[in-house]
C-alpha cells in the first residue's frame, strides 16, 4: 500500500523515481479508462432518456458511479432493478442493489489478497427522502465490522446526503453532507473495550460534466468527534480529493487524488495520494 503521510524528509532520488511511478501508472489508468469506454458506449434507450427527461435522471442514466462522489455518497441510487460492482483501489470490492429508485443496499468488503489481511466489512444503505428534477435528499444509514486475531472491532452510523443539479442536461451539479459514527471494539483476552465514541464527518463537493464520457470531481472532507461531552472538529484532518471521471451509462473509472489540506500534515505526495475507483452497472 502507498505510504500517505511521512514525518521522513525523502531524498531527490527517491522523489524522482516515486514521481516515475506515479505517471507511468497515470497513463496506463487513464489508457484502460478510455478503452473500457469506447467499447461500452451508451445504448439507443440511453440516448432516449438523455433527450426526454429531467436533470436528476439524465444524470443517472449516463453514470455508472452517480451513487457517489469521490470517496463519500451522494444522494442519488443507482436505479430500481440495477447492480453494481464496484473496487476502490482494486483491494477492497462490493455489490450494491436498487430495490426501488429510492432505496438501494450495499455490501463491500476487503478482498483476502494475503494472509495477513484482516476481515473488513462495510454495509450502506440508501433512501431517497425527497426528489425533483434538480434536488435530492437521502438517508444513508451505515455499518462495518473489522476482525483480526482476537481484536473484532466496528461501527454503526447514520448520514445525510443532498444533491443540487444547476443545469438542464445535469451536467453540473453540488454535493453536501455528513453522517455520525459510533465506534465500539473489544479483544477477547482483555475486559476492556476501544474506540468507543461519537465520530462525525462533514464533506461538501461538486461534479461537472466537460465531455459526453468525461467528469471533473471535487470534493472536500472534515472529520470530527465528541470528546468530553462538547464537539470537536479534526481540522488535520481535512481532505481535499480531485480528479477525472471516465463514464458511460455502464461503466465508470476515477482517477483522481485524495491530498490532506492542513499545513501541519505533511504528505509525499505532491499532488496527493493516488486513488483508484471502478464501477459497473448492470
Amino acid at each position: 500500500m502507498w505510504k500517505l503521510y511521512s514525518t521522513d524528509e525523502p531524498n531527490a532520488s527517491t522523489l524522482r523515481r516515486k514521481g516515475s511511478i506515479m505517471l507511468k501508472l497515470s497513463m496506463y489508468r487513464i489508457t484502460m479508462a478510455a478503452t473500457l469506454l469506447m467499447v461500452t458506449s451508451p445504448d439507443a434507450s440511453f440516448s432516449q432518456t438523455l433527450e426526454s427527461n429531467t436533470p436528476a435522471e439524465m444524470r443517472r442514466a449516463s453514470d455508472a458511479s452517480v451513487d457517489r462522489n469521490i470517496i463519500l455518497p451522494s444522494a442519488e441510487t443507482i436505479g430500481q432493478g440495477k447492480l453494481s460492482f464496484n473496487s476502490y483501489e482494486l483491494f477492497l470490492a462490493g455489490l450494491t442493489y436498487g430495490f426501488t429508485d429510492n432505496l438501494q443496499l450495499s455490501l463491500s468488503g476487503l478482498l483476502p489478497i494475503t494472509e495477513d489481511v484482516p476481515l473488513v466489512l462495510v454495509f450502506n444503505g440508501k433512501y431517497r427522502l425527497w426528489h425533483s428534477e434538480r434536488f435530492i435528499l437521502s438517508v444513508i444509514p451505515s455499518g462495518s465490522i473489522v476482525s483480526k486475531d482476537d481484536v473484532t472491532a466496528g461501527s454503526l452510523g447514520v448520514g445525510m446526503a443532498a444533491d443540487l443539479i444547476l443545469d438542464q442536461r445535469g451536467h453540473f451539479v453540488l454535493h453536501g453532507g455528513g453522517n455520525i459514527l459510533w465506534a465500539w471494539g473489544g479483544a477477547d483476552d482483555k475486559d476492556v473495550e476501544f474506540l468507543d465514541g461519537g465520530l462525525f464527518m462533514l464533506n461538501t463537493g461538486m461534479s461537472y460534466r466537460v465531455h459526453k464520457y468525461v467528469k471533473l470531481l471535487f470534493e472536500l472532507t472534515l472529520p470530527g468527534g465528541h470528546y468530553n461531552g462538547e464537539f470537536k472538529l479534526v481540522e488535520e484532518g481535512l481532505l481535499l480529493a480531485y480528479g477525472v471521471r471516465f463514464c458511460s451509462a455502464s461503466i465508470s473509472v476515477d482517477l483522481t487524488f485524495i491530498r490532506p489540506v492542513h499545513p501541519d500534515v505533511d504528505t509525499e505526495f505532491v499532488m496527493g495520494f493516488p486513488f483508484l475507483a471502478f464501477s459497473a452497472r448492470f
